[in-house]
């Protein structure tokens, strides 16, 4: 699963049998399968928007078969690696891992048994390992079926990388999990290698390596993420290194009630994790001592997870349930463990902005797809410390003349609340006219600035406030939609 930083940014990601797709976070009218474009053939795997030229994308199918697609010319381009000695072949897990490198520019890595390193764009490679496998010969015996023809469409390799972190703090730190248990680390760009797997403790040997993290706050902190369940092992495996791997704590619990297949480190809140698992969402406010599952996301298989960092939006990639993306986190990151102590804390939320209704014909076929974009009302977050039973509990909105403007029904229960106020006026009242259909289906913006909030809790009243901002993407000026807020300020008077 990866993003562009595009406005609305793209999601990237992959289907079985279906090729690799690109598709807006938003759209005209909520987002359909027509919005969808086909970039890449094959199983659809990794695919990878180069942050440095958005003309690139980086995309896989099986077996190694790494791509280079061209935004502009639409061509592709193979950049397989390819073994330069003969007697050795590269040996590609059927979902070979491709990686961007998150410091340095045009540096590309991809995983057989080995290693191998790009500077140019996948034009060449070369290799900066030995085999980090355990290179167990009897599981290795994949083209020894089929009779007159091989049977091997890769699926069947072993013994292969699977899983690529490089520090963001320090470009020479690479850690490498493969498939039949190992989790190797350099800390010189790859001269050297430690196998650190014989560090973890209650680990079952060759669990497979499915996800490792290098931490953004800390060169020697990575994360690691195993799962058993090829060998009916369920549990969840999920350790923690602040020493490049000479120790490991085991961070997961009882709590987590599945099989995992990758964590994500917050990218503002380094005590902030989520782990995506085979039933659904897990996340931790303290760094991994304790996790909870929110009750709103669908307990689905989550493969694989990424934080866009423009508009702090968390992207799930499901097994089952499509793209998943949850608006806007930054009031997760907010609660720190202080916060967690007050009865009533507001959370900060991102201003509602003024958007332009958005109109686009879409032909979707007899399969007809739609997801909503993300609500244009405005976010009123809050953390209760518990649940509210007794007495009276609601919230009102006020404009900058402290005229109540919104009544609004409160969230009561414990945790995180968030209730959302509709940034637009009530329909005026119209005569019956058939040039009117349609043009008064939703009423008017408030027009921008602060509003207050107060949240009346039996006989305490809590106050915040919320922003809304004209749309930095409008493409009339500030005195064209000012004079649009005064004629309808104007209009509605008369109505």
């Amino acid at each position: 699963m990866a993003f562009d930083r595009a406005t609305p940014y793209n999601v990237y990601g992959g289907l079985q049998d279906n090729g690799a797709w690109r598709g807006p976070s938003s759209s005209p009218g909520g987002i359909t399968n027509s919005d969808w474009e086909n970039l890449t053939y094959g199983d659809g795997f990794n695919l990878i928007p180069d942050p440095y030229n958005p003309e690139i994308v980086y995309s896989q199918y099986q077996g190694g078969n790494l791509m280079r697609f061209h935004n502009n010319s639409g061509e592709v381009k193979d950049i397989m690696p390819y073994s330069p000695v003969v007697n050795v072949k590269y040996r590609f897990n059927w979902n070979t891992p491709i990686y961007l490198s998150p410091s340095q520019k045009d540096v590309l890595y991809a995983g057989s048994q080995f290693l191998l390193k790009s500077t140019d764009h996948g034009d060449s490679w070369v290799k900066i390992s030995p085999d980090l496998t355990t290179n167990d010969p009897q599981k290795q015996r994949q083209e020894e079926s089929g009779g007159i023809t091989i049977d091997n469409s890769t699926a069947e390799n072993h013994c292969t990388i699977f899983t690529i972190s490089e520090s963001p703090k320090n470009k020479n730190i690479i850690w490498a999990g493969t498939d039949d248990g190992n989790l190797q680390v350099t800390s010189n760009g790859g001269k050297e290698w430690l196998n650190t797997v014989t560090n973890i403790q209650g680990l079952p040997k060759n669990t497979w390596c499915y996800h490792v993290e290098a931490s953004r706050y800390d060169e020697k902190t990575a994360y690691a993420v195993f799962d058993g369940h090829w060998s009916g092992d369920l549990n969840p495996y999920i350790f923690k290194t602040t020493d490049l791997g000479k120790s490991w704590t085991k961070i997961s619990s009882e709590t987590i009630e599945s099989f995992c297949f990758v964590l994500r480190e917050d990218i503002v809140n380094k005590n902030l994790l989520f782990v995506g698992t085979d039933r659904g969402l897990y996340l931790s406010l303290d760094g991994g001592i304790n996790w909870v599952k929110p009750s709103d996301i669908p307990e689905v298989s989550i493969r694989d997870m990424a934080i866009q960092p423009d508009e702090s939006d968390l992207i799930l990639a499901t097994h089952g349930r499509g793209v998943v993306i949850i608006d806007d986190i930054s009031t997760l990151r907010s609660l720190t463990p202080g916060v967690l102590q007050n009865e009533v804390t507001f959370l900060p939320a991102k201003p509602a902005f003024i958007k332009a209704s958005g109109y686009r014909v879409k032909e979707t076929g007899d399969q007809a797809f739609y997801a909503p974009n993300e609500s244009e009302s405005a976010v009123i977050a809050y953390y209760l410390k518990s649940k509210h039973i007794f007495g009276d509990m609601f919230i009102e909105v006020f404009n900058n003349r402290n005229e109540k403007i919104a009544d609004l029904n409160a969230g009561k229960s414990k945790g995180l609340n968030k209730v959302l106020w509709p940034v637009r006026r009530k329909v005026p009242n119209v005569p019956a006219n058939p040039g009117l259909i349609g043009k008064v289906a939703a009423g008017p913006f408030y027009p921008p600035g602060t509003y207050t909030v107060k949240l009346t809790k039996k006989d305490t009243v809590f106050t915040t406030q919320i922003v809304i901002k004209d749309d930095p993407k409008s493409m009339h000026s500030p005195a064209e939609r000012k004079l649009q807020i005064e004629t309808v300020e104007t209009a509605i008077f008369i109505t």
